[in-house]
């Protein structure tokens, strides 16, 4: 059973994108000799790591082997790096004391406030109110579909004839796995499974679930979609009557679910009994309402 309320962000892989080497499997990417005379090896497969942990977004997402390079020539300056800094013998310096300290006071500051707010939390989020929230999905659910969909993430330029391809009829799957752009779906012929019409919605969009719904099994749509910076020809293969899941199964996205709202709510409150004190503007300098709705809570509890 697919998960419910789950963002479903098209491209996103956190896995290697299984590609097949005739060669050796784990082959060496960086070979180094530290100032002891000692190699520091680094295998492909540690550099695979280094990417799915990789601080900016972008490159996470990418496909393994467009990145590669770029991931491992961090991996070396990172290195050499290390080894110029620890030859400046700098554990002593006055400088790098005064930076520790600050470093300390902002990790207390940034402690003292994720704690804060889930002992907050987890007052407020009890066990009938998720329980409330599962009711309304059940009722949400009712009289709707769940869509098994296949999806080609396309470049821009290619679009226009990978779509044609398409609606004439050839192979949607050997299409993807010939021109998709997303590793992990590319290797399933761009089969995503069964989504419920909920999800369809957060993901593509309501404008892209109503074309859905208009679509037959078995037929793409006939234009190239264009979601989050990314372009798409999407299939409808099959469709059914939605099924609710169990209670358990959802449970970790209706708690994160609640979180937020308590989170927007405890920092409305917060605004009202402070607002009097509070005076923001907007960039030109024109005064303006603090805190709109749509804010996000800096701390993640």
């Amino acid at each position: 059973m697919k998960k419910m309320i789950t963002a479903f962000v098209l491209g996103a892989s956190i896995l290697s994108a299984g590609y097949t080497f005739a060669a050796d499997p784990n082959p060496i990417a960086i070979k180094y000799k530290g100032k002891d005379g000692k190699d520091i090896i680094y295998y492909r497969s540690d550099v695979l790591e280094a990417k799915r942990n990789f601080p900016i977004e972008e490159i996470r997402k990418a496909p393994d082997d467009a990145v590669f390079d770029k991931v491992r020539d961090q991996i070396l300056i990172d290195l050499l790096l290390a080894e110029e800094i620890e030859a400046a013998n700098l554990q002593n310096d006055d400088e790098v004391k005064e930076a520790k300290i600050e470093l300390v006071k902002q990790a207390e500051k940034a402690a003292q406030q994720k704690v804060w707010f889930k002992r907050e939390i987890d007052e407020k989020v009890k066990e009938e109110v998720l329980l409330e929230k599962y009711r309304k999905l059940e009722d949400n659910l009712k009289g709707k579909k769940m869509y098994s969909l296949a999806i080609i993430v396309v470049d821009k330029g290619k679009s226009g004839e990978v779509l044609k391809q398409a609606m004439a009829g050839h192979d949607f799957g050997a299409l993807a796995k010939k021109y998709s752009m997303e590793p992990t779906t590319r290797e399933r012929g761009g089969e995503l499974g069964f989504l419920h019409e909920v999800e369809v919605e957060q993901a593509l969009g309501k404008d892209v679930a109503k074309r859905l719904k208009v679509l037959k099994d078995g037929a793409c749509s006939n234009r190239v979609i264009e979601k989050g910076g990314k372009h798409f020809i999407l299939k409808r293969l099959a469709s059914k009557k939605a099924q609710s899941p169990k209670f358990e199964e959802v449970l970790p996205q209706l708690r994160a679910l609640v979180q937020q709202e308590v989170m927007a709510a405890m920092i409305e409150r917060m605004k009202k009994r402070k607002e009097k004190n509070i005076e923001v503007n907007d960039f030109t300098g024109k005064k303006c309402t603090p805190l709109k709705a749509s804010s996000r809570s800096p701390i993640r509890a």
